[in-house]
């Protein structure tokens, strides 16, 4: 993966002009290890979605300031506060009522995520009728299960953060853990467990959730992010897939 990502940032410089002064963006991102999505580690900012970024930056002579902050809050400091100019990850389908009335522009998109519910291999043929408890990130939604959840048929349960998430699970503390595909091999990985230690149930509800930039203020940027990502369309996806996002949901 390292040779391959010093090719591909070789290739985006040869390609681009130099990273010359020009307007600083301020983008706010989850303050979470998302990783290889994206993952915030003592305020520095790292992933795909960072690698991506920057490279658009540096082709458009831009900056961009990444600011952590937890789920909850970049919602509210975004949609409703100051001092952003961007969002990432962002989708017009997450908190949908909290963007009532907003006009908010968002970029094709740069990341995709296979999104469900994450078991033991003992219960990978799990059906929604067993599914009695479910866990996932504070702040994040179980898209597909909010009717169940009101309804009460499930419990569901928060963690701080992803580590925590995929230990209830692996101990058996729920039924289920709801979140990224990606992401739980990359922490199984680092864990010293076998990607097989978990499995996405293939025959419970499970979405493919699409990664945007998203602005109040800057739609030109997104069109020029566009662009980038039609023009780069090849390599991009060549990275994805080194970064191990490219992977589908096997039934």
């Amino acid at each position: 993966m390292v040779r391959f990502f010093i090719t591909f940032i070789s290739f985006m410089i040869l390609s681009c002009p130099a990273w010359a002064e020009g307007p600083v963006f301020r983008v706010g991102v989850e303050d979470i290890r998302y990783y290889p999505q994206s993952s915030s580690n003592l305020g520095v900012y790292s992933g795909f979605g960072r690698v991506v970024l920057d490279q658009f930056a540096k082709e458009y002579g831009y900056h961009f300031q990444y600011v952590p902050l937890p789920v909850l809050r970049l919602y509210s400091r975004f949609l409703h506060g100051k001092g952003l100019d961007f969002k990432y990850p962002d989708n017009a389908l997450w908190h949908p009522e909290d963007r009532e009335g907003l006009t908010v522009s968002y970029s094709d998109e740069i990341s995709e995520s296979y999104d469900g519910v994450m078991v033991l291999p003992l219960r990978h043929r799990m059906q929604v009728r067993q599914l009695r408890t479910l866990a996932t990130v504070r702040g994040f939604t179980a898209t597909k299960y909010e009717h169940l959840i009101e309804s009460g048929r499930i419990r569901l349960s928060y963690c701080d953060d992803y580590a925590s998430l995929i230990q209830m699970v692996l101990r058996g503390r729920v039924d289920g853990g709801f979140g990224c595909l990606a992401v739980a091999r990359y922490h199984l990985e680092h864990m010293e467990r076998s990607h097989e230690a978990l499995t996405l149930a293939p025959d419970l509800p499970y979405t493919r959730v699409s990664y945007r930039l998203s602005t109040l203020n800057h739609p030109e940027v997104i069109k020029q992010l566009n662009t980038f990502l039609h023009e780069h369309h090849e390599q991009l996806m060549m990275l994805r897939d080194r970064f191990g996002l490219s992977r589908r949901v096997s039934r």
